[in-house]
């Protein structure tokens, strides 16, 4: 895989205020953006979004996706999310982890190890699919300056009041649309 692009529209992320309090999808639409996991370089992270997120936990992360595009040495070829402008590229928590914690006053790091020959399927009557699910683990964020090949990072910040929130997602290119239940996990 030379080159795997998702344009990504808009971010929802399942939260929670406390384990067992009623989920909520806080909605955010990045600046037009695009993730290329085929392209990353031994040694060098990719940081796609820092948002400040209120404490709690974080169930799931959806990359919410209009389409993308995989380069292959047979050429050019479109990729499908399946669900994708519904529920997304969903990164959720390895199997047997928690959610991933927001805490006060400290930074929550997600690893993401994405590998594009394996989360692409080719099916040869309808073309490629990217996987839905990709997993992810909580890293100390102190390690965010050495990673390996495959590597992405999440990262979320400490709490904040929802104009703190809105300063900075707006500082960032970031608008945040609502809050509302979720739905669909899946």
């Amino acid at each position: 895989v030379t080159s795997l692009v998702t344009e990504v529209e808009r971010v929802g992320i399942v939260h929670r205020a406390a384990p067992g309090s009623e989920a909520q999808v806080i909605t955010v639409v990045p600046d037009p953006s695009s993730i290329d996991f085929g392209a990353l370089e031994d040694g060098v992270p990719q940081v796609f979004m820092r948002l400040i997120v209120p404490v709690g936990v974080v169930e799931q992360i959806r990359l919410i996706t209009s389409g993308g595009t995989i380069v292959i040495p047979e050429g050019s070829f479109p990729v499908r999310v399946p669900s994708g402008s519904q529920t997304g590229l969903k990164i959720i928590p390895d199997d047997g982890e928690p959610p991933f914690p927001i805490r006060a006053d400290e930074t929550t790091a997600v690893l993401v190890t994405f590998d594009p020959a394996r989360a692409v399927v080719r099916n040869r009557g309808t073309g490629f699919h990217l996987r839905p699910v990709i997993r992810g683990r909580e890293v100390d964020p102190a390690i965010l300056s050495g990673f390996s090949f495959d590597e992405i990072i999440v990262l979320f910040d400490i709490d904040a009041s929802d104009a703190e929130i809105a300063a900075v997602n707006d500082a960032r290119g970031v608008t945040v649309l609502d809050s509302h239940p979720v739905n669909n996990l899946y």
